[in-house]
């Protein structure tokens, strides 16, 4: 086994990968796919990327999304063929070292609802217990723009970043700083935007969206606190599906299982489950 460590996939790497995670995907009828940028990470210089190589073959993958210095969630396949043979648990090693020195204290198992290997992998790491799960959403049906006629959107570049920020502040209750290089990002990259929604000139709302072969994701979406419970929550996912179906087909979405007002939210309003995955937490 020779286990290549990076921080950075280069195109032939990305497609190995791409090619490894569609046939176990194939194989164990799953639907969730590894992202494969560092772009997000707090830190871009954390090693993020593990592969192991049987001769020239990628045989298993793993990496670590850090969004934050609190957590990496840990996303993991294997080669059928090469299951149950120390591949994966080689491959965690290395990145439990790497995230430790990083101090960073704990990791999320992520695992697809209906995955038999990544079942028995939560049971061989006893100590870890299922911290939420997310439910990721479809919708195929285009919403009639007119009924956003009262609320505008403002595209988030440097001169506005402050602003968004402060809102993201106020919407998912954050901490200082652990935010910016996330909305940084955002900004930067050109198959990602950042909107601030305004209602009267009164800013009430984010949302941001990341475009991909035809699809858009919808994420970091959320009302200020002060405009809560006051209807306006679905004229936010609304306006957001106008922006989002004006280069793509479908839509998707994550919401945590835990929160039922959101999840009865999309799913009266045109989204579907496609599948669910289950985030086990795990102290190193």
């Amino acid at each position: 086994m020779d286990i290549l460590i990076a921080n950075i996939l280069d195109e032939n790497q990305i497609n190995e990968v791409k090619k490894l995670q569609n046939r176990c995907n194939k194989i164990d009828g799953l639907k969730n796919d590894a992202f494969l940028s560092n772009e997000l990470n707090f830190r871009k210089d954390i090693p993020c990327f593990y592969l192991a190589y049987e001769g020239k073959n990628l045989v298993s993958f793993l990496t670590t999304f850090m969004p934050t210095s609190s957590e990496a969630e840990i996303i993991a396949f294997t080669d059928t063929e090469y299951r149950k043979k120390g591949y994966f648990t080689s491959l965690l090693e290395e990145a439990r070292y790497i995230i430790k020195s990083a101090s960073v204290t704990k990791i999320l198992f992520v695992v697809e609802s209906n995955s038999k290997s990544g079942d028995k992998v939560i049971k061989r790491y006893s100590s870890a217990k299922c911290n939420h799960s997310e439910y990721t959403l479809s919708c195929v049906d285009k919403i009639n723009k007119s009924i956003n006629e009262e609320l505008c959107t403002k595209l988030v570049d440097a001169n506005i970043k402050e602003n968004y920020l402060y809102l993201a502040k106020d919407v998912f209750n954050l901490p200082a700083g652990e935010y910016e290089n996330f909305v940084q990002h955002t900004i930067d990259a050109i198959d990602r935007d950042a909107y601030i929604v305004y209602y009267n000139d009164l800013p009430i709302g984010i949302f941001n969206i990341n475009f991909k072969d035809n699809v858009s994701f919808i994420y970091s979406l959320g009302l200020v606190t002060s405009y809560r419970r006051r209807g306006y929550g679905k004229k936010l996912l609304n306006i957001a599906l106008n922006k989002a179906f004006e280069g793509s087909e479908k839509v998707l979405l994550d919401v945590d299982s835990n929160n039922l007002p959101a999840y009865n939210l999309y799913t009266n309003n045109g989204f579907n489950v496609e599948y669910q995955v289950d985030y086990y937490s795990y102290n190193i």
